[in-house]
């Protein structure tokens, strides 16, 4: 084994990083870890404290209480579930998916595939092109 491990009260696997006390299950490959108290793989990314299940690839994910995928982005804190891919992602209480443009906040249903969505408070599709 290559690393330090320190006092802990879980089980945890050091590789090649150093790992710090934390009271749930995590596994270091190429970062480091620290406090967290929930289940966490970080292979390329760092992560920090969090209290749902998070998995960065080759971003940085910040504390979140919901279920978040960041493949090629930053993911911010939110209350809902999103999947960014080639976006920023802002905080919002719905459901979004957003492919080639900027999601905003809003509290309803949108698909934005080629555009921006505005704040709505129903149920909008925007299917058009940009004028």
């Amino acid at each position: 084994m290559e690393g330090q491990i320190v006092p802990q009260c879980g089980s945890l696997s050091d590789v090649q990083g150093q790992i710090v006390p934390q009271c749930g299950g995590l596994s270091d490959v190429q970062g480091q870890i620290v406090p967290q108290c929930g289940d966490l793989s970080d292979v390329q990314g760092q992560i920090v404290p969090q209290c749902g299940s998070l998995s960065d690839v080759q971003g940085q994910i910040v504390p979140q209480c919901g279920g978040l995928s960041d493949v090629q982005g930053q993911i911010v804190p939110q209350c809902g579930s999103l999947s960014d891919v080639q976006g920023p992602i802002v905080p919002q209480c719905g459901s979004l998916s957003d492919v080639q443009g900027q999601i905003v906040p809003q509290c309803g249903g949108l698909s934005d595939e080629q555009g921006q969505i505005f704040h709505s408070v129903g149920a909008c599709l925007i299917s058009s092109k940009k004028i």
